[in-house]
């Protein structure tokens, strides 16, 4: 779960989670859809209610019944900045868990999540797991509670609920950083990014590492998918570090961190030293050779 993670990159510090009060409440939901056609695809919006506090970290579950198949999570437009574990489908499932520094109040969207039944009935979109954690320098635990969300599937309901989202925009702005942390990867270095899309959300990350000088061309780099943290393969900090944010509609952005320790070859200072050295040779020699056919 979440939890572990919360602890393992110092949120635990951050927030003293140490001894939760469980003095404020908060509310997880969502509201119930009107009824669609079997096969129709019905979406549905998950909202965090802080109920008059300010929390700036939540987490929990969110399981459908059988026979509801969940086919998308979305979280474009969301509150959380900072997805830890981001919401994905597994099964019948959807864990997720993050934090916004400066803190969440109101009602206020975490994510959205569509899916489908191929036969009529009620189905239950249902909430467990529920944590949250409030804004006030304490670690003030949240006690959660999470309302059971209820889907029609009727042959008189209506067609899909789901409405095609245009996105010709690319990832918002981020800023990745390399740490180190003894809790992980036994303390080698790792890169870690997060980011948003407003409009479509985003679907995957993608790190290249890459010695030499910085490319402003990405197609040829050696991409792979990657999660927040992810371990560096270059321990020495010597390569560009690229991060690529993709949203579901395909728009990207890449964000480059140069190397740390850069070869002296690649070291743009040490490269124009030595321009200027052989700038100045040459100089030289033209004078020298200049000279000589002055006095011939």
């Amino acid at each position: 779960m979440g939890t572990t993670f919360f602890k393992r990159i110092g949120i635990v510090a951050l927030l003293c989670m140490a001894a939760p009060s469980f003095a404020i409440a908060a509310f997880v939901g969502a509201e119930s859809p009107s009824p669609v056609k079997p096969g129709s695809l019905v979406e549905v919006a998950v909202f965090l209610d802080t109920e008059g506090a300010t929390l700036n970290a939540i987490e929990g579950e969110l399981t459908a019944s059988s026979g509801f198949e969940l086919k998308d999570v979305n979280d474009a437009g969301s509150s959380v900045l900072f997805w830890i574990e981001r919401p994905r489908i597994e099964g019948a499932k959807i864990r997720f868990s993050g934090i916004t520094p400066g803190g969440i109040s109101g009602k206020v969207l975490l994510f959205s999540v569509s899916g489908a039944a191929k036969q009529e009935g009620e189905y239950r979109l249902v909430f467990s797991n529920l944590n949250g954690y409030a804004h006030d320098g304490e670690g003030t635990g949240a006690s959660v509670r999470g309302a059971t969300v209820r889907v029609t599937v009727s042959s008189v309901g209506n067609d899909s609920t789901v409405e095609v989202v245009e996105d010709f925009e690319i990832p918002e702005s981020f800023v990745p950083v390399i740490a180190t942390d003894p809790t992980l990867f036994d303390g080698q270095y790792f890169v870690a990014f997060a980011t948003q899309d407003k409009r479509s959300g985003i679907d995957r990350y993608e790190v290249a590492e890459k010695m030499g000088f910085r490319r402003f061309s990405y197609g040829n780099l050696p991409w792979t998918v990657a999660e927040s943290p992810q371990l560096l393969a270059d321990q020495s900090l010597r390569s560009n570090v690229y991060v690529k944010a993709i949203d579901k509609r395909g728009n990207e952005r890449v964000e480059v961190l140069s190397p740390a320790n850069p070869p002296l070859i690649y070291n743009y200072s040490f490269v124009f030293a030595i321009l200027l050295v052989l700038a100045a040779l040459l100089y030289f020699f033209y004078r020298r050779v200049r000279g000589r056919h002055a006095i011939d």
